[in-house]
């Protein structure tokens, strides 16, 4: 299982097995995650987001936001495993 805020450090995701469960921390208004996306589902991975609510301006790209403890349980005990 890989736990890790959403930024360009996941990519090295692809070192990791397929099955490895990648769960990703961020805010609710995504940037450029299209092209992550496309590249980690093409190669077989299937990330979970757990979207945080913004403390900051939503089109901050860099914004500070807080994860629900819950929805973090909620992911790590069932979310998607990769295939």
């Amino acid at each position: 299982v890989v736990v890790a805020s959403g930024g360009s450090a996941l990519q090295s995701i692809i070192f990791s097995d397929t099955s490895t469960k990648l769960i990703i921390m961020t805010q609710r208004k995504l940037h450029n995650w299209g092209c992550f996306n496309g590249q980690v589902g093409a190669l077989g991975y299937r990330p979970v987001f757990v979207c945080g609510t913004t403390r900051d301006d939503l089109n901050n790209k860099h914004a500070n936001y807080e994860i629900s403890i819950k929805d973090l349980k909620h992911a790590l005990a069932d979310g998607p495993q990769a295939s």
